[in-house]
């Protein structure tokens, strides 16, 4: 038997996206709602295969759960972990004894390199994995945040697409 998930009741943000939807609708011949969740679940589907598309080591995966240390704090767009991430690294630098590099066993420019290249979506995917991850995955436990890590023998421990979002 199907599980049934509680009904959700929401309100377009805006007007420009209660058109969208609406547009949405007309376009693939289904009603608002169904509309609606159908785009939810492709953004979900989305951020999922974002971020099995970005490979990290356990060292980076443990500096980025360091850095960005919670909760995502807004849901907006744009290059917001590689903000964060490039601003720490760069404080650290100035003591070498302090370093991401040093503490994690990992090279900062080719992770700051990978965040560089993150588009919008996969920054987003990224931020929610760490929170999912400080919200009571174990150390190092990554796949359970669905982060894909790239193993000491190059082969990918990389979580299903339905997985974990």
């Amino acid at each position: 038997m199907a599980t049934r998930l509680p009904r959700l009741s929401i309100t377009p943000p805006s007007d420009g996206v209660r058109a969208w939807i609406g547009e949405v609708a007309d376009l693939t011949d289904q009603a608002p709602a169904a509309t609606a969740a159908a785009l939810l679940a492709a953004m979900r589907d989305l951020m999922s295969l974002e971020l099995r598309r970005i490979q990290f080591t356990e060292g980076e995966a443990d500096c980025l759960v360091d850095i960005l240390n919670g909760r995502a704090e807004t849901l907006g767009l744009g290059p917001l972990v590689y903000a964060v991430v490039s601003d720490a690294v760069h404080l650290a630098r100035a003591d070498e004894s302090s370093s991401y590099a040093a503490r994690y066993g990992i090279d900062e420019d080719t992770l700051l390199s990978k965040l560089r290249g993150m588009g919008p979506t996969a920054d987003l995917a990224l931020r929610l994995a760490v929170a999912r991850w400080w919200a009571g995955a174990e150390p190092r436990d990554y796949a359970t945040a669905a982060l894909n890590i790239r193993l000491p023998d190059h082969r990918s421990q990389t979580p299903s697409i339905q997985e974990h979002l």
